[in-house]
């Protein structure tokens, strides 16, 4: 294998290719843009996605709310990946603008929007940023998102109706959690019956989320609930709660590597079966799986 030259490492390394002062620029773009939502903080965990499906009724209730999720963040995704993409039309110390530029999404149904961003960065506090949104380059211009970080916690807001969507997001996080992060996310539906949907990313390999019509009792009625779910390479387990008819019901269930239930236990309203030695890690409402 040939070896670089010492001139050419250094030159490499030291981005000598470039002057100093537009790799500084670079960089200090970069600072700005980390506030911008990003798929490291905000992406599931891959492995629910990825998970095989058998006869499990949590893995299977987490799938669906890991796609319900996704739908709802696309437009925010997509839209900070853009602007990461693009180069800010003003900067200063404490700002950066940018100009209208077009986002183009092609599945699951093909659709073209546009956006414009500011970000400021005060010396004595946290980034903040907004980015606006309209159908085409001259506008008319909305307010779709703000949002504030401070390099280990954060938080922003997406109004979906800025694009013609319904609802609204409040997102907060922490990356310096115990699990390494823990957000929580709020959808705002505006009017339509029940509760609004929540979701929870904890670390790499947890999500929590509430449903509002879980089937796991014996009177085959479906009831609103919160569960905490983990999945892993050989099977995982969901630990939550579901109110029947306003009394609190627990339980855990739990399944193999090809999604079939090995256990499920809990209060006297929930089926019992298998067993509890079964089961992938630790219950996750106590803590992370080992």
């Amino acid at each position: 294998m040939a070896l670089l030259s010492p001139m050419l490492l250094g030159l490499l390394l030291t981005g000598c290719y470039d002057s100093p002062v537009s790799n500084s620029v670079f960089l200090e773009d970069a600072i700005f843009l980390a506030a911008l939502p990003s798929e490291e903080r905000l992406l599931p965990p891959p492995q629910i996605a990825d998970a095989e499906l058998g006869d499990a009724v949590l893995l299977r209730t987490a799938v669906d709310a890991e796609r319900q999720y996704l739908e709802l963040m696309a437009p925010v995704m997509e839209s900070a990946m853009q602007l990461r993409r693009s180069t800010p039309m003003d900067r200063s110390e404490v700002h950066r603008t940018w100009q209208p530029v077009p986002v183009v999404v092609i599945s699951p149904t093909p659709r073209t929007w546009w956006v414009r961003a500011t970000i400021l960065a005060p010396a004595d506090d946290a980034i903040s940023w907004t980015i606006d949104v309209a159908p085409g380059q001259d506008g008319p211009w909305t307010g779709a998102g703000s949002g504030w970080h401070d390099g280990l916690n954060g938080g922003f807001s997406w109004d979906r109706r800025s694009l013609g969507d319904s609802g609204l997001l409040n997102i907060d996080y922490a990356l310096d959690a115990s699990w390494g992060r823990d957000v929580y996310i709020e959808y705002n539906s505006f009017g339509v019956a029940g509760e609004a949907p929540l979701w929870g990313l904890h670390g790499d390999d947890v999500m929590s989320f509430t449903d509002e019509r879980l089937e796991l009792t014996g009177d085959g009625d479906s009831w609103p609930s919160a569960s905490v779910v983990y999945v892993g390479p050989d099977g995982g387990r969901a630990d939550g709660h579901l109110w029947q008819d306003g009394e609190q019901q627990v339980y855990t269930e739990c399944w193999d590597g090809e999604g079939d239930r090995t256990y499920i236990g809990g209060d006297s309203a929930i089926e019992n079966s298998g067993s509890a030695s079964a089961c992938t890690g630790a219950d996750v409402f106590g803590e992370p799986p080992a």
